[in-house]
């Protein structure tokens, strides 16, 4: 027999299993329907948080939005938080994606890098 390591795999053949032995196959088309409608809303973000040292422009959050929707294909609200401890730049949070283009970031990599020599 053929050892099942993958997480996904062993959630599936468990929901077949069960929908199996309670003779409810039939509700298999609806169950996966179900599980990939879920699946679909929690990879998909409900905005884009951008925490910046300075308040944005429209036009820096138009940029922002655009570059957005070209990496990740798209269409959310941004929500801008000033944030001074940020020191300069800006972080972007796209679900669990982040991008830490600030200035505080800068000096702590720089800090554990001399850190470590």
């Amino acid at each position: 027999m053929k050892r099942i390591s993958n997480p996904s795999t062993v959630v599936t053949k468990s929901l077949v299993t069960y929908l199996s032995e309670k003779g409810e196959m039939e509700l298999l088309p609806e169950v996966t329907k179900s599980l990939a409608d879920m699946a679909a809303k929690l990879g998909r973000p409900e905005e884009i948080l951008v925490r910046s040292a300075v308040s944005l422009t429209p036009r820096e959050k138009t940029q922002i939005a655009a570059s957005m929707k070209r990496r990740f294909g798209i269409t959310v609200p941004i929500r801008t938080v000033t944030d001074a401890a940020l020191l300069g730049g800006f972080t972007i949070q796209v679900g669990d994606w982040v991008l830490d283009a600030s200035f505080s970031h800068a000096l702590r990599t720089v800090e554990q890098a001399l850190l470590a020599a």
